[in-house]
């Protein structure tokens, strides 16, 4: 959040709802942070994932590790 001012290039983030270690005021922060320098960004946050929602290992938690890829993948194609 205290970089985001310096920030240009844009910015593809992706949030487990229900991720400890990054509460969603944080999220809120950077959003609004990024927002205010005018740096272009996306932010997806997926209900009730974890922080490691993307681990092989959360099976639980494949379908919003699936659509993260494809936004990934979708966000990595874009002319720059």
């Amino acid at each position: 959040t205290q970089l985001a001012g310096g920030l240009t290039a844009p910015v593809l983030a992706f949030w487990g709802g229900a991720d400890e270690h990054i509460p969603a005021a944080t999220v809120e922060a950077f959003d609004a942070a990024l927002t205010a320098a005018g740096c272009p960004h996306e932010f997806v946050s997926y209900p009730g994932a974890p922080h490691n929602f993307f681990e092989l290992a959360a099976v639980e938690h494949a379908d919003a590790a699936r659509d993260s890829w494809q936004r990934l993948l979708g966000f990595l194609s874009r002319p720059s």
